[in-house]
């Protein structure tokens, strides 16, 4: 796994990165099917132009991710302007973990970004009391003026 992230971060060797993750997740002995293996095999073929073959394991290894995997992913396909794909794995998070401070702002970025900015605000006052701290209490109150002016949260 380590290798195989090291060429991924270099962009190099692409191919025997591939050799080598698919070692570290089907390996008979010491392979895991993991979020994190799965998604880092996901980012070498998307690498390497394979974008369908790394979608198709995204979602072998959405179901393995954390609460907040799957959060980092739904915020990883904003900035790839995949919407509509955020806004479902937002949702399949949200629905798994319901009425949790993660899963409510992933639910708020998801609609602010598509517009729906009325249901954004629903998701973002859902968020509020449950901040784990006075920074993500301070972003959700920011978040919640701008999405009253009918902004998108998701610009800074």
């Amino acid at each position: 796994m380590q290798a195989a992230n090291y060429c991924l971060e270099n962009n190099i060797e692409l191919e025997q990165a591939l050799a080598w993750i698919d070692r570290g997740i089907y390996f008979r002995i010491m392979g895991q099917k993991t979020f994190r293996t799965l998604s880092t095999k996901a980012a070498i073929l998307k690498k390497m132009n394979r974008d369908s073959e790394a979608d198709k394991i995204m979602l072998e290894a959405l179901p393995l991710g954390s609460m907040t995997d799957v959060h980092f992913y739904g915020r990883s396909l904003l900035s790839a302007k995949k919407t509509a794909d955020a806004i479902k794995v937002f949702q399949d998070n949200y629905n798994k973990y319901p009425n949790q401070y993660t899963t409510n702002i992933g639910m708020a970025r998801g609609l602010s970004v598509s517009g729906n900015y009325k249901k954004a605000l629903e998701f973002a006052k859902s968020a509020l009391p449950l901040a784990p701290d006075a920074a993500n209490k301070a972003s959700v109150e920011n978040s919640i003026i701008k999405l009253e002016k009918g902004l998108d949260i998701n610009t800074y």
